[in-house]
């Protein structure tokens, strides 16, 4: 399946504006899509309640422009993205972004808020490259059970930098990232280049973070070149 995006695109309201499900998928264009998230950090600056992001609800929920989900050899390519609260990859693997620019990046008063520029959970196989993401949360997140990831060619402003985790949220359940690797990265502005995230006093989580290659020059104005954290 090919899918071209061209001009502008926005979609106000539901939780996960576009889904893509499926096999062999194209999405192309050179087309701008226009989340609208500052509406929705506006509103949470005033009701922290947010909900789930990509959840059932449709009243407050973080706004997620774009899902792959349940995805196999899938590409998207030449895209802009505006007013993201984030990107997901969700049980999905052979992924492919190239060329991809995200600005989220507040034009009031109240800051972002979950400005995620990808998040990948449950998913092999990932590749982002050639890509601009200007935010204030994670660059990228390397979510539970991120396996044979790679990161290359990025440029990431204002962000939390690249990060793993956060590992061993739940209790009973056993979080692994492996084989992930961010490399020829440019990260200004930034909180952190590299952080590892878990969770302490969830009783038997497990979280297992190895072959984890994080290779980020770091320039000025970034606060903690690698950074192990406890939420």
């Amino acid at each position: 399946m090919e899918w071209s995006l061209r001009g502008n695109d926005a979609k106000p309201r539901s939780t996960t504006f576009w889904f893509l499900s499926g096999n062999n998928i194209h999405l192309y264009g050179g087309g701008t899509l226009d989340s609208n998230g500052q509406v929705w950090w506006d509103a949470f600056a005033t009701n922290h309640n947010a909900g789930t992001a990509g959840g059932s609800s449709r009243n407050f929920a973080r706004p997620v422009p774009l899902t792959v989900g349940n995805a196999t050899n899938v590409l998207i390519e030449d895209l802009t993205e505006i007013g993201s609260p984030f990107w997901f990859v969700y049980q999905s693997s052979y992924v492919t972004y190239r060329g991809i620019n995200i600005s989220s990046v507040s034009y009031s008063a109240n800051p972002t808020a979950n400005s995620d520029g990808w998040d990948i959970y449950r998913s092999s196989y990932v590749t982002i490259t050639n890509s601009t993401i200007n935010n204030d949360d994670d660059c990228v997140s390397f979510k539970p059970n991120s396996t044979n990831i790679l990161v290359s060619d990025l440029y990431c402003n204002g962000s939390h930098g690249i990060s793993v985790g956060s590992l061993g949220q739940y209790a009973g359940e056993t979080d692994i990232v492996a084989n992930v690797s961010a490399r020829n990265i440019v990260m200004r502005n930034a909180q952190n280049g590299a952080r590892i995230k878990v969770f302490g006093g969830s009783p038997y989580a497990s979280a297992s973070p190895f072959l984890v290659s994080l290779a980020i020059p770091v320039s000025r104005r970034t606060g903690f070149p690698l950074r192990f954290d406890e939420c």
